[in-house]
């Protein structure tokens, strides 16, 4: 009776207790895939079917952070048909932590760490460590060191108020402070400072992400405006070349709302900036006002490149989008695990393996962080690698090991710098996940 049927197969996706969830779906033979779809943001889904009475068919939802669930399509299933549509509700139970998340149970190695020295950041010079590191506070005073370990090869005091180090796409390492900015250099293993021009540096070093076949990377991100564009241009070029546009729709919408809400002084003083300017009265008083508010998040969307291909993170269209060098978009693959709420949270930012090219997403379970590896085949995440530590500060990852600053709470031990292997076999040859160790 249903030996061959062109069937239609619609239904919603939810948690164990009742909230949708987006997910990743797999129909026909499980061991030999040929289509992919996927829920919408309301765990909805519907797409169409040919039935073959084959005990192979079925279908598999997966979601990150939940347990997969194959639904076979037997003979009892295809007496539910209305018609020629399946009605299937799908439950997700949530992935159980043991056997779902992989962690040491030894303590992580120290890499660096001094009994009177603090380190408030962290950078990699081939081999050695440059440290942002301070003895009291970072305010009171703060000094790069280079280090191989806990030996320390030199330190220089930092003559400003110090902030962070930065790492640009030329590998050159730069103490932000307060007012200046540092370039540091290391020759015969001695730290030096160099001031450099606020201007240039915050117009190219800061905003170039990456660099691929003769062109460099960058986008016009403002953190007063919930959009921006990202740009190819070749060097030497002074014509750059829009590549993708990132907006949060939502958040645009009340951002551009608040002119509509304001008193009429507020509105003339709009006005009068649109007019002196050119630049839309809305997003005056969206800067002026609505990014203060708790709700407004400047978009991330981030840009990495893998090799000969460009990808861009877009959070907001829930894909993850491919360039190759000649900034064409080749290909758009679904992103589900930023969607996550239950039983886990999705952290900013996205981390990446430069060394192996491997892309991270970090994820927040009881105070604990969480690793799991993004596929860029297929979106899917693998299974987590729980750090050890909680409340870990300042990640990175270089050769499949995990570098971070802790302290532990209530102790008179100094930020230390730990190491962790990050621990995960091989991925399935689906590409849904990875398997623990």
């Amino acid at each position: 009776m249903y030996s061959q049927k062109n069937i239609v197969i619609k239904g919603k996706i939810t948690d164990e207790i009742g909230d949708v969830i987006p997910a990743r779906i797999r129909i026909q033979e499980i061991k030999n895939p040929s289509h992919f779809d996927h829920s919408d943001a309301s765990g909805n889904f519907i797409f169409h079917f040919k039935y073959e009475e084959d005990p192979k068919d079925g279908i598999l939802f997966h979601s990150a952070w939940y347990q997969d669930i194959v639904v076979k399509l037997t003979k009892k299933e295809m007496r539910r048909l209305v018609g020629d549509t399946l009605y299937l509700n799908v439950k997700l139970p949530f992935e159980e932590l043991k056997g779902a998340t992989v962690f040491h149970e030894r303590p992580p190695d120290t890499m660096v760490g001094f009994p009177s020295i603090g380190v408030h950041d962290f950078e990699f010079d081939q081999d050695r460590y440059v440290l942002l590191a301070f003895e009291k506070t970072l305010r009171r005073g703060s000094e790069i060191i280079l280090s191989v370990g806990d030996s320390i090869l030199s330190r220089f005091p930092i003559p400003g108020s110090a902030q962070r180090l930065f790492k640009d796409y030329r590998d050159r390492i730069y103490v932000i402070c307060k007012e200046k900015v540092f370039l540091c250099s290391f020759r015969n293993d001695v730290v030096a400072l160099s001031p450099v021009e606020l201007e240039p540096f915050y117009k190219n070093n800061w905003l170039i992400l990456d660099t691929l076949e003769g062109q460099y990377y960058y986008s016009n991100t403002n953190q007063l405006y919930p959009a921006y564009e990202y740009y190819a241009q070749k060097f030497g070029d002074t014509v750059p070349f829009k590549m993708h546009h990132v907006v949060d729709e939502l958040i645009m919408e009340l951002y551009r709302a608040e002119y509509k809400y304001a008193k009429g002084p507020e509105k003339v003083w709009a006005n009068k900036q649109e007019m002196a300017t050119g630049i839309d009265k809305e997003i005056w008083m969206g800067a002026k006002y609505f990014t203060h508010s708790l709700y407004y998040k400047v978009p991330y969307a981030p840009l990495f490149v893998k090799g000969d291909t460009v990808l861009i993170f877009d959070h907001y269209q829930d894909l993850m989008f491919k360039f190759n060098s000649s900034n064409e978009k080749v290909d758009s693959i679904p992103i589900y695990y930023h969607k996550l709420t239950k039983p886990s949270k999705w952290e900013q930012p996205l981390i990446a393996d430069e060394s192996n090219e491997e892309i991270y997403g970090l994820f927040m379970r009881q105070g604990h962080y969480h690793l799991k590896k993004v596929n860029t085949q297929t979106g899917l995440t693998s299974l987590a690698f729980k750090l050890y530590y909680k409340f870990v500060e300042d990640i990175k990852i270089v050769d499949g090991f995990v570098y971070y600053i802790y302290r532990p709470y209530e102790s008179a031990q100094e930020r230390y710098i730990y190491r962790e292997r990050i621990k995960l076999k091989q991925e399935k040859e689906n590409g849904f996940e990875n398997k623990s160790e």
